[in-house]
C-alpha cells in the first residue's frame, strides 16, 4: 500500500474571486489579489481544506458591472458553491440578484451592500451607518457639536442624508447640530463652492462621503479654502498610496471610522488581539504594508475557508450559507463575528472605532474603542 497522498498532491479546493484586476480600480484590485494570495498560503499551511490545498482562481471584472454579471453567470451554470467579490458595490449589487435566493454563496467584498437576511449574500465590515454614529459619539464626548456634511446627489448620497438624519434625531446625540449640509454631482472636478459654503456656517468638524476620487477632491477643497477643523472621511481613503498622493493637502486631524483591523494595541489580551498580532506578523514577513484594502478580504477569506473545513470539500452553496449563517463567538482581524444577527455581516456597532492618521509615523492611530468609546489609556 502507498504512502498517504500528501496535501500537494490532492486536488485543489478552488475558491474563484472576482476582482477589478485591469481598469481604473485595478490597483484595488491588485493589492487584494496580493492579500489573498497570502491569506490562501496561510490556509495552506494550517492544514488546507482537510488535507487539500485551496486555490483562489481570480477572474478580472474589469470595474464594468456587465461583466461582473457574466463572470458570476458563468460561475453559477458551473454550480460553483462559493464565489468572493467584487470589491465595489455597483459590481455586487449587479450580482446580488443572480444569487440571493438559491446560491452560490457570495461573500462582498465592500460594505456598502445591504445583503437580504437570509439570503446567499454576505458582505464585509459592519454597517455604514455605524461609522457614522461612532464619529457622533466621538465628536459628542469631545464637545465637538457644530457639524458640516457633504454628500453626494445619487442614491449612495441619499442613502448617506437618510443616515445622518436618523443619527441627529437619536435622544443621545441631541447636543449635535448640522450647521451645513451640501451636495455634489458625482462628475464635479472642483467642491470649492460647497467648501466655502461649509466654512461660511463656521462648523467645529467635516464629514466628507464619496468615493476616493470625491474624497480626495474635498481635500483638495478644504486645505485651499483654509478650513482648519477636523475632517472624517470614509475608510476607503485608508491607503498608504491616498495618503502619499494627498500628503501636502491633509487637513491637522483627519479622522476615519473603522473596524478594528489597526487596534491591537487597543485590545485586551484575548482571542482577537492574538489574531491581529499573527496576521500583522504574516503581512510583515511579506513585507505587504498593512492598510485598510491589503487587510480588507482577510476575514472574508478565512471565514469562506473555515466553512469548508468545516463542511468538506464537496459541500453544496446552502451547506456553506448555512455555516456562514450560524458562525458565532469568532474572532476575526475586523471584531468578533456573530452571524446569527441575521444581517449578513456578523459585525456591529461594536466593531466599529475613530482612528487619526499621523503623517510623521505613517499609521492610522486608534483614537477610540468599539462604537466610539473612550479609550482606557487616551
Amino acid at each position: 500500500m502507498g504512502a498517504p497522498a500528501a496535501a500537494a498532491d490532492l486536488p485543489a479546493v478552488e475558491v474563484p474571486v472576482i476582482l477589478p484586476l485591469t481598469g481604473p480600480a485595478a490597483n484595488i484590485g491588485q493589492e487584494l489579489q496580493k492579500s489573498m494570495g497570502l491569506a490562501e498560503k496561510f490556509v495552506n499551511d494550517t492544514g488546507g481544506i482537510r488535507k487539500q490545498p485551496l486555490h483562489f482562481t481570480f477572474l478580472d471584472d474589469q470595474g464594468q458591472p456587465q461583466i461582473a454579471v457574466q463572470l458570476m453567470s458563468q460561475l453559477k451554470a458551473q454550480n460553483r458553491p462559493v464565489v468572493i467579490g467584487a470589491a465595489l458595490s455597483a459590481l455586487c449589487k449587479s450580482m446580488m440578484p443572480l444569487v440571493a435566493t438559491d446560491g452560490p454563496v457570495l461573500y462582498c467584498l465592500t460594505p456598502a451592500v445591504v445583503p437580504a437576511a437570509g439570503s446567499y449574500v454576505f458582505a464585509i465590515n459592519a454597517p455604514s451607518q455605524f461609522e457614522l454614529l461612532t464619529a457622533f459619539r466621538y465628536f459628542r464626548d469631545h464637545g465637538i457639536t457644530r457639524l458640516a456634511f457633504i454628500t453626494s446627489t445619487d442614491a449612495s448620497g441619499d442613502q448617506a442624508d437618510q443616515s445622518i438624519k436618523a443619527g441627529l434625531a437619536l435622544q443621545e446625540n441631541h447636543a449635535l447640530s448640522d450647521v451645513a449640509h451640501e451636495r455634489y454631482n458625482p462628475g464635479d472636478i472642483s467642491l470649492a463652492g460647497q467648501v466655502a459654503n461649509v466654512k461660511a456656517a463656521s462648523p467645529q468638524a467635516v464629514f466628507v462621503f464619496g468615493s476616493p476620487v470625491v474624497l480626495g477632491t474635498a481635500i483638495h477643497a478644504i486645505s485651499d479654502a483654509g478650513l482648519d477643523v477636523p475632517v472624517v472621511v470614509s475608510q476607503s481613503l485608508m491607503s498608504f498610496n491616498s495618503m502619499d498622493q494627498l500628503a501636502s493637502y491633509l487637513p491637522k486631524h483627519l479622522y476615519f471610522a473603522s473596524s478594528f483591523w489597526n487596534a491591537a494595541t487597543e485590545l485586551p489580551e484575548g482571542p482577537q488581539r492574538r489574531q491581529l498580532q499573527t496576521v500583522q506578523g504574516l503581512f510583515q514577513s511579506a513585507g505587504i504594508p498593512l492598510d485598510f484594502y491589503e487587510i480588507l478580504p482577510w476575514d472574508a477569506a478565512m471565514i469562506v475557508a473555515d466553512a469548508l473545513r468545516a463542511t468538506g470539500p464537496a459541500a453544496s452553496a446552502s451547506d456553506i450559507r448555512k455555516q456562514i449563517a450560524g458562525i458565532h463567538d469568532y474572532s476575526g482581524v475586523d471584531g468578533a463575528y456573530d452571524f446569527r444577527t441575521g444581517d449578513q455581516r456578523g459585525l456591529g456597532f461594536s466593531d466599529v472605532m475613530m482612528y487619526e492618521w499621523v503623517k510623521d509615523r505613517r499609521t492610522w492611530r486608534p483614537i477610540s474603542l468599539g462604537a466610539g468609546a473612550p479609550l482606557a489609556h487616551p
